[in-house]
């Protein structure tokens, strides 16, 4: 990547980077809840991804996303926005690398339940739950699912009224199918 094309990389937290650094170069990358589509937009601008899909549920982030992406260049980016309810609007063959990150537990657990039938082509699961990995951990366990990495990211903020802010460790774990 040229001097010039690093310039034009979107910023992006530690926490994105760890979850990018996870997604083998040149996969087909899932990304579920993508809110603000930072990942997807980083995936496809650094090369690592050939192709992204960005799910989202609500109409707000669905709107950022693609206002994200038409602000780059949109023919180049690869990039295919979906409006759907986790996993629903993918088909399994287009899940090599799913990546649920920011989300509780519970709610990564029941996308992945909801979409179990279809996960049997998935090579890679890129997690990273906001709470209670534990749940998360003993779902994957009991379907078939083999912790093969995992990286700590200190430093993300926890933002809880009436407390100040709160540090807390990010715990991002990559899951592959056994």
């Amino acid at each position: 990547m040229s001097t010039e094309q690093r310039k034009q990389v979107i910023a992006v937290s530690d926490r994105l980077i760890s979850i990018a650094h996870f997604c083998p170069r040149g996969s087909k990358v899932v990304d579920v809840g993508s809110g603000h589509g930072k990942l997807a937009l980083y995936l496809r601008q650094t090369k690592i991804a050939d192709y992204v899909i960005a799910v989202e549920l609500n109409q707000d982030p669905l709107n950022r996303i693609e206002r994200l992406i038409n602000s780059r260049n949109p023919q180049q980016i690869n990039i295919d926005v979906r409006s759907g309810d986790g996993l629903q609007p993918v088909e399994a063959d287009e899940m090599e690398i799913v990546c649920l990150a920011g989300l509780s537990s519970s709610t990564i657990v029941k996308i992945l339940e909801a979409a179990k039938n279809k996960l049997n082509q998935t090579k890679r699961l890129i997690l990273q739950p906001i709470a209670k990995p534990e749940q998360l951990r003993y779902w994957l366990i009991t379907n078939g699912w083999e912790l093969i990495d995992e990286q700590i990211v200190a430093g993300q903020t926890l933002r809880q009224t009436p407390l100040p802010q709160q540090h807390i460790p990010t715990q991002t774990r990559k899951y592959r199918n056994t």
